[in-house]
């Protein structure tokens, strides 16, 4: 808890050390109030910035919880560029994203089929806020929230996602496990596709009814897509004028 990283740049590469293929940059396996900033992920086996709140410790659930990362680079490693894995309170801010493997942010729930003695089922990743950052050409979708919660998705902008997928999108709500994905908010985010040809297919797509009540404002633009704008398959979603 309470760690600073700042400044520096990371170069996790090189060649696996046995089966630890997808080792990641840098991985809080718990880790609270922990700031990192003005940081570049250069090289990574895996992910760039992972908070995992999902494991428990002698019978404790042990969180992830009101962490920041601000100001940080993420550039070209074949993981997502950062990922909150059943963490929560957390704020992702003013990063710079790009050529990532997967997704630029992911925020998802924990596994619904590990062992319950060591891994909160299915445990959610919940009012984090996602602000300002510059997301280009991920691999799959720009942002990603799965099956959590409560999450803000507030002033990004995210263009040429899914060059590695074909079913990327700018932003996707989306739900696994029948775990529902509720309450978030979308607002004063850009998603466009400025290639030839263009790959990322929807500015924002909320692909189940088992997202329920998601807040799209107005002040979103996502004009310039392969397949459109907004593809919205949810239950309930709320559209402010």
């Amino acid at each position: 808890n309470r760690v600073v990283i700042r400044d520096m740049t990371v170069n996790a590469g090189g060649m696996p050390f046995g089966d630890r293929t997808t080792s990641d940059a840098i991985d809080f396996d718990g880790g609270n109030n922990t700031v990192i900033e003005r940081v570049k992920v250069a090289q990574s086996r895996g992910r760039g910035i992972v908070f995992d709140g999902k494991d428990i410790r002698r019978g404790v659930n042990r969180p992830a919880e009101h962490n920041v990362v601000r100001d940080c680079e993420i550039i070209g490693i074949p993981g997502d560029g950062v990922e909150l894995l059943a963490s929560s309170y957390n704020r992702v801010e003013g990063c710079t994203i790009s050529r990532v493997g997967e997704n630029g942010i992911q925020i998802t729930k924990a596994s619904a089929t590990a062992n319950p003695t060591i891994v909160a089922l299915n445990k959610k990743s919940e009012w984090n806020a996602i602000l300002g950052n510059a997301i280009d050409e991920s691999g799959a979708s720009g942002i990603n929230v799965n099956s959590s919660d409560h999450n803000t998705i507030d002033g990004n902008t995210i263009k040429n996602s899914s060059d590695k997928t074909t079913n990327g999108d700018g932003i996707k709500l989306t739900s696994t496990s029948s775990i529902t994905c509720d309450d978030n908010v979308i607002r004063k985010n850009t998603a466009f596709d400025d290639q030839s040809p263009k790959t990322q297919n929807w500015g924002l797509h909320i692909t189940t009814a088992n997202c329920h009540r998601t807040v799209v404002e107005a002040n979103n633009s996502f004009d310039g897509n392969l397949k459109g704008r907004v593809r919205d398959m949810a239950t309930d979603t709320v559209r402010p004028s």
